[in-house]
């Protein structure tokens, strides 16, 4: 008697889908005679999904290992679709275990999670067009990719993730290895900023208005403002003296995005 584990096999690399969610796995496993008769019989399945954060200075890097186990079982010819509740990926452990007429078999099989670059075309969509101002972001964060040619997150120098480059607060697995969720992330981010940027400006405003040596209006001022502190830092600092918001980012990376087409 003999269990063996059909599918996923050695070492093989199974790739989250581009649309950024868990493929559809399918186990196999089977109980066999000493004539490679498959028997049926109950089966108890184990998955261990394991990723290994490398520290560094961003939140993102400093929430070390990341471990999801799921269970399951079957009655027959050994089947079972793992219920995942994460988008995930990293070094999976496959255990299936049968009890045939009182003895129980084991099988083990190691393989990896890994993922795949969406279309840039589908990222630039989601981020709200070309010109939208989170795509000129990921652009010059990411050049819009979510992996690296490992099929591993996309990382930073400090750690950040993915095409948005989540840093803080940090990155959630799902976020990691989902383009759609890493995005979307991003979005409430940028919101949570705009409100933030917003009270920043109104402790001055004239008439209304957020006067600037620019001469830009309101929501140019909000805009440059939120996206700077998206990167880090702040863009306006106000001139008492001539009453008005002067530019004073820590670098050119936010003006040099916003003028390229």
């Amino acid at each position: 008697m003999i269990l063996q584990i059909r599918h996923p096999l050695p070492n093989q690399r199974i790739y989250i889908d581009e649309t950024g969610f868990m493929p559809m796995m399918r186990c196999e496993a089977y109980l066999l005679d000493d004539n490679d008769q498959i028997i049926k019989a109950p089966m108890q399945w184990a998955l261990k999904i394991t990723e290994n954060i490398w520290p560094a200075q961003c939140p993102s890097a400093k929430i070390g290992r990341q471990v999801l186990n799921l269970q399951g079982s079957s009655i027959g010819m050994g089947m079972w679709m793992p219920p995942f509740n994460v988008v995930c990926g990293g070094d999976a452990m496959l255990t299936v275990s049968a009890e045939y007429q009182g003895e129980v078999y084991q099988a083990v099989v190691n393989f990896t999670i890994r993922g795949r670059n969406p279309s840039p075309d589908a990222v630039v969509e989601r981020l709200g067009g070309k010109q939208a101002p989170l795509t000129r972001l990921a652009r010059h964060l990411s050049a819009l990719k979510q992996f690296d040619v490992q099929g591993m997150p996309y990382l930073g120098e400090d750690g950040e993730v993915g095409i948005m480059q989540l840093c803080e607060p940090a990155a959630q697995w799902s976020q990691r290895w989902s383009w759609m969720h890493n995005v979307e992330a991003a979005k409430s981010k940028l919101q949570r900023l705009q409100g933030i940027s917003k009270g920043y400006l109104d402790q001055h405003r004239e008439q209304g208005h957020y006067p600037n040596n620019l001469s830009l209006s309101d929501a140019a001022v909000l805009l440059r403002e939120t996206l700077q502190r998206f990167l880090g830092g702040t863009y306006w600092q106000w001139d008492e003296p001539n009453s008005l918001w002067r530019p004073d980012p820590p670098d050119d990376t936010l003006d040099t995005l916003l003028q390229r087409n």
